[in-house]
C-alpha cells in the first residue's frame, strides 16, 4: 500500500468514525431504555386486561362506596360478587375486594415503576357507564422526564356480553 492510498483512505476512516460516534449513544443509552419501556408496557397490558374484564362485568361504577371516593388514582366497581377497588400507590396498582367486615383484601398487585396511570369515569345522567384509563411510560433523559407510549383506553360496562357466549 502506498502513501497516497493511505492518505486517500484517512478521510473515509474519519467519516466512518464520526458516524459511529453519532450512533454510539443511541445503541448504548436509547435502545436499553426503549427495551425497558416495552417491558413496562407488557406488564401494564396484563393489568388492563383484568380491568377490562372487571369493568365489563360491573353492575355499576359508583362515585363513592365503603368510605372511598373515586379519583384519578382510585377506581370503584360494583360487581355481582361485591365491590372492587383499583388503587394506584407508589408505582403499584392494587386490585382490592371489599369484604363483609368492611375491610379490603388485596387480590392482585401489579408493580409498574415508571408507568403513569390515571383513571377517569364517564357518566350520563349521574350514572357511570365507562372507565377511561390514561397511561404513559416515563423515563428521565438529560434531566428531563419524557413520556413515551402514551395511550388512552375506554372500557364500557357490559360491552361484551356476546363474547362470553362464544365457544
Amino acid at each position: 500500500m502506498t502513501l497516497l492510498e493511505v492518505l486517500a483512505a484517512l478521510p473515509l476512516f474519519a467519516a466512518a468514525g464520526v458516524i459511529i460516534m453519532m450512533l454510539f449513544p443511541l445503541l448504548v443509552i436509547d435502545v436499553p431504555k426503549i427495551q425497558k419501556a416495552m417491558q413496562q408496557q407488557s406488564g401494564l397490558r396484563s393489568m388492563l386486561l383484568q380491568l377490562q374484564q372487571d369493568v365489563d362485568g360491573a353492575v355499576s361504577l359508583p362515585k363513592s362506596a365503603a368510605g372511598k371516593t373515586f379519583g384519578e388514582e382510585l377506581l370503584l366497581l360494583e360487581r355481582p360478587e361485591g365491590l372492587l377497588c383499583y388503587q394506584i400507590s407508589e408505582a403499584k396498582i392494587f386490585r382490592k375486594e371489599f369484604l363483609d367486615d368492611g375491610a379490603f383484601r388485596e387480590s392482585q398487585i401489579w408493580s409498574l415503576p415508571g408507568t403513569k396511570i390515571r383513571f377517569g369515569r364517564w357518566e350520563r345522567s349521574g350514572k357511570g357507564y365507562a372507565v377511561e384509563v390514561r397511561t404513559a411510560v416515563q423515563y428521565t433523559r438529560q434531566n428531563q422526564i419524557e413520556e413515551k407510549l402514551s395511550n388512552a383506553f375506554v372500557f364500557y360496562r357490559n360491552a361484551m356480553p356476546a363474547q362470553r357466549d362464544l365457544p
